[in-house]
């Protein structure tokens, strides 16, 4: 892993990627015991999606709030910033620094920033919450808490019809109350989401995960 290894932190927050959605790698040629790449004192940074990788420049160690960062972006590849780019705006009334980036990133407040033609971008990477946690992370940890609770009514209103019926059989004809059974979700090989009856091994289907969004 060529990546921080703050990255095995389950509550590491990385306000460069949060806010400009631009990672930063070790140059390092050999791996350590632990299978990170020995950490280097210059840097990679690049944006990287599904698809492609924006190699914008190598730096040394820190500078996460300069904007020349974005700009090469801007230059480079500005359809891939496109989703941030604040359509229709004519100018921010005063254009922040580098230092009140730094500033700003320190507190959880994110800013606009505006290239010299007068592009004005959000945050590509979805900006910070007010606790410093990924925006985004946020937005898909209340799709997965909605998705969640609406797959538990679905298990319930299975248990009422078919899928009761498939734990009695499964149980030899016994009836069965709620502190009978015990369901815990699985994702299979096939990327099939499933709620697993414990006992019995009986499965409500819910389809091909990520599911589509449950409203």
């Amino acid at each position: 892993m060529h990546q921080s290894t703050n990255f095995k932190k389950a509550d590491y927050r990385d306000a460069l990627l949060n806010d400009w959605d631009i990672h930063h790698f070790h140059l390092g040629e050999n791996a350590r015991a632990d299978g990170w790449i020995e950490r280097t004192d210059l840097l990679l940074l690049a944006r990287v999606t599904a698809s492609d990788a924006y190699f914008i420049d190598v730096r040394p160690h820190g500078g996460w709030s300069q904007q020349s960062l974005l700009v090469t972006l801007h230059g480079n590849w500005p359809t891939s910033l496109e989703h941030a780019r604040i359509k229709g705006a004519s100018g921010l009334s005063s254009n922040v620094s580098d230092n009140d980036i730094d500033v700003l990133r320190k507190k959880n407040i994110n800013a606009m920033i505006e290239m010299t033609d007068g592009t004005i971008y959000a945050q590509p990477g979805g900006g910070s919450a007010s606790d410093g946690t990924s925006t985004y992370a946020v937005l898909e940890s209340n799709r997965l808490s909605r998705t969640c609770r609406e797959l538990e009514k679905i298990t319930i209103e299975q248990l009422r019809n078919e899928l009761g019926a498939t734990i009695r059989a499964a149980r030899g004809g016994q009836a069965f109350t709620d502190a009978d059974i015990e369901f815990k979700l699985q994702i299979d090989a096939q990327d099939t989401l499933r709620a697993v009856e414990q006992t019995t091994g009986v499965a409500a289907l819910f389809g091909t995960y990520p599911l589509p969004p449950i409203m």
